[in-house]
């Protein structure tokens, strides 16, 4: 695979890149300093519908048209979301290279990445779910990112109800929660061992949380036992997938023929 330089709007160190999205020329790849180890602590209920309680200035690239692509960004949490924004160096000349999208509580920011545009959102403050879109082909290919952190938040196109093409998680925890009953004691013990995972043997999770040290049993529960709706993993490297985990989440690049998302972000 065709490895490709990404440049940041904070001109951050490239740590490394890698990923089955590639393939679709979406570069995936994290930064040792602009991500800590961040997780989800509460649950939330919403849908992909834009509902926020009022709408902000326009963000991205002037005087876009009809036909260019946007990510109508609905914060739903009670203070104000950060997204840094990466552009690939492969994005198309009209594509945005601004600085962050700030979106105020309860607050709507329709952000225009421009024409072509490959890169990635993430938020809040660089520390949750990363989505990488690509707009570069009449087909936009899509994912969430939560090796390097996760928050409650999700991902889809605008105009489509099918809960299939939705990418991430609105409640991490919960969805975490559901999955460890599942577990026996011993392994419910080693995954709060690892400190990742905050909650009781026999009972429930208060907090979980990703970064690129998170031990294998981590990886493995969120990304199979726990089924989170993206990558947990990086996924298959040159064609070849060292883990389960890793089969599992080259599954989670999506792809459809609307080049109008929305991002919701709960917490």
């Amino acid at each position: 695979m065709q490895i490709k330089t990404i440049v940041t709007a904070l001109v951050l160190p490239l740590l490394f890149q890698t990923g089955a999205a590639r393939r679709h020329g979406h570069a995936r790849h994290r930064f040792r300093s602009l991500i800590p180890a961040t997780g989800s602590t509460s649950a939330q209920n919403a849908t992909v519908t834009p509902v926020a309680s009022f709408k902000c200035p326009d963000a991205g690239v002037s005087s876009p048209g009809p036909s260019d692509p946007v990510i109508t960004i609905i914060n739903k949490d009670s203070i104000e979301h950060t997204y840094i924004v990466e552009r690939g160096s492969n994005s198309g000349p009209g594509a945005w290279e601004g600085g962050p999208v700030k979106v105020p509580a309860g607050g709507t920011v329709n952000f225009y990445p421009g024409a072509g545009f490959i890169g990635a959102l993430t938020g809040p403050n660089g520390g949750g779910t990363r989505f990488e879109p690509n707009f570069a082909e009449g087909t936009t290919w899509y994912d969430a990112d939560m090796e390097m952190g996760m928050s409650d938040a999700t991902f889809g196109p605008t105009e489509s109800s099918d809960p299939e093409k939705i990418t991430g998680e609105k409640d991490c925890v919960g969805k975490a929660n559901r999955a460890w009953s599942k577990l026996d004691p011993s392994s419910q013990k080693a995954l709060l061992d690892s400190g990742y995972l905050e909650g009781t043997v026999g009972g429930s999770l208060k907090s979980v949380q990703m970064d690129k040290a998170a031990p294998q049993c981590v990886i493995d529960f969120l990304q199979q036992t726990a089924a989170f709706n993206a990558y947990i993993t990086h996924g298959s490297v040159g064609g070849v997938d060292a883990t389960l985990s890793d089969a599992i989440a080259n599954t989670h690049t999506k792809s459809v023929q609307s080049n109008k998302f929305t991002l919701i972000s709960y917490k």
